[in-house]
This record gives C-alpha cells, structure tokens and sequence, in this order.
C-alpha cells in the first residue's frame, strides 16, 4: 500500500482551496478530526457534499450530527458553517436534500421502501422501511 501511496501525485487542501472552478473546500471538523466537505456551485446555487459531518437531514434541526467521534462544540460550529453556506445537501447516511425555511424535502427518493417476496409454501413476506428524518444523538466520544 505504501508503495502504491508513493505513486501517486497528493496535494494537501484546506479550507478555501480551489479544486476546480466552482468546486471548493470546507472545513467541518467535530464527527472526526479533520473532516472536510465540498462545496460546488452548481448551475448558480452552492451544494454542499457534507459526509458525515452531516450524515442525515435530522442534522439540520438538531445542530449536531448523531454520531460525534472528535469534538462536539467542533461539530455543533461545523453545522452552523455548513447551513450558512449552502441550502443543498448530500449526507453520509440520507438521501440529498434542500431546507426551505423550516422545511427539509428530499432531492429525490421516496419516503418508503417496501420489499415483498413469496415464500416456496405459498406465503409472502414482506417488509416496509420507513426512511425518517430523525435520529438520537450520539455524542459519546469515544476518539480523540
């Protein structure tokens, strides 16, 4: 692995950098570290591609992710910064979304996912997720 690292042309990048035109880098440290997130302007409107600095649009509404592993007040700033800078996202652990005021609407997607099936006896099973948009804090931290 490290000889296949040592090939390869790495450019560190931090807050602000440029990747490409329209494309940029934003610092959002708190689920980890060093987490970063893109930022892209897409035909005029930012989209953030936030991670698991937002996993999930329950984020939003909390301030804070609910799996925190580096620092909380870290986290709590990084959603802030996030919301402040884009009104589109794309999580870690949901589906991409837009905020609208108090609103959150789903990109695309539905809001349930039924699964059904027939067993060899002649039954069916069957089994309807529901994706919501919310989700208990975790903010235990258990790396630093």
């Amino acid at each position: 692995m490290a000889e296949m690292m040592g090939k390869m042309k790495v450019d560190t990048v931090s807050e602000g950098d440029k990747i490409v035109d329209g494309v940029s880098i934003i610092e959002t440290p708190g689920h980890t570290k060093g987490h970063m997130s893109i930022l892209a302007d897409i035909d005029g409107e930012n989209v953030l591609l936030a991670g698991d600095a937002m996993p999930e649009s329950g984020t939003v509404a909390r301030g804070l992710p609910y799996n925190v592993f580096w620092d909380v007040a870290d986290a709590q700033e990084s959603v802030e910064k996030m919301i402040a800078a884009s009104n589109v996202f794309y999580p870690g652990h949901d589906r991409p979304f837009r905020v609208e005021g108090d609103e959150i609407n789903y990109l695309e997607g539905p809001e349930n996912i039924h699964v059904m099936d027939s067993t060899e006896g002649g039954g069916t099973a069957s089994l309807t997720f529901t994706v919501s948009a919310t989700r208990t804090v975790n903010v235990d931290i258990v790396q630093k």
